[in-house]
């Protein structure tokens, strides 16, 4: 300012030179504002649209779930939902139940005393209501035998006329001590490619591997 008021005096300028350089400088800062107005709109809508489009990711994955009915806990089935719109892809269901020989030691999540295994049904189409996948079901079931035959060994077994193997009076019994305690979690892709994962909790999140 002292820089402009010597430049004024030397090079005698008068009222008009100050208020034109007054209306320079004010212009200028009038374009500042507005530039800065514009980035602030500019920043808060990219916010808005990225918020926007997760939450409709996030209503669009919501529509979609698996899980374990209980009700016979000698014939358990695997119920899928997807009452969304479009398909949910690269569905992946991941059983969590705990050997029928450690039941007591320690039924924690990540416990070695729990036996793992994941399969994988692909694509799951929109459906009204829910309904029992079969191939899930029955790889549960072959699942649930399994750990019954690692523990007992034959005798979890029986064969019936026909060639079928079923579980015997003691195997039934170790089923159903471990069906009540068995996780199902989910891993699968929406419409958009973003990977979720529902938990055997029932809680959606974004998929960051089996946990």
């Amino acid at each position: 300012m002292i820089t402009l008021t010597a430049f004024s005096i030397a090079f005698k300028k008068g009222t008009d030179w100050w208020a034109a350089w007054g209306q320079w400088v004010g212009g200028i800062g009038s374009i500042a504002a507005a530039a800065v107005a514009v980035w602030i709109a500019v920043v808060g809508w990219q916010k808005s649209d990225a918020q926007y489009r997760e939450k409709a990711e996030q209503d669009l994955a919501s529509k979609f779930g698996a899980w374990i009915d209980r009700e016979d806990l000698l014939a358990p089935k695997v119920m899928v939902a997807n009452t969304g719109p479009l398909p949910m892809y690269e569905v992946q269901l991941g059983f969590d139940f705990p050997h029928p020989g450690k039941l007591t030691a320690n039924l924690d999540k990540g416990s070695p005393a729990r036996m793992k295994s994941v399969i994988r049904i692909d694509t799951v189409g929109p459906q009204p209501e829910p309904y029992v996948h079969l191939y899930a079901t029955e790889y549960l079931t072959r699942y649930i035998s399994d750990l019954a035959e690692d523990h007992l060994g034959r005798e979890a077994l029986i064969r019936v006329p026909g060639g079928q193997t079923l579980l015997s009076k003691v195997g039934e019994s170790a089923a159903r001590n471990i069906v009540p305690f068995g996780w199902l979690e989910v891993h699968f892709s929406d419409s958009n490619g973003q990977r979720w994962t529902r938990t055997h909790e029932g809680k959606l999140k974004p998929c960051e591997g089996w946990s």
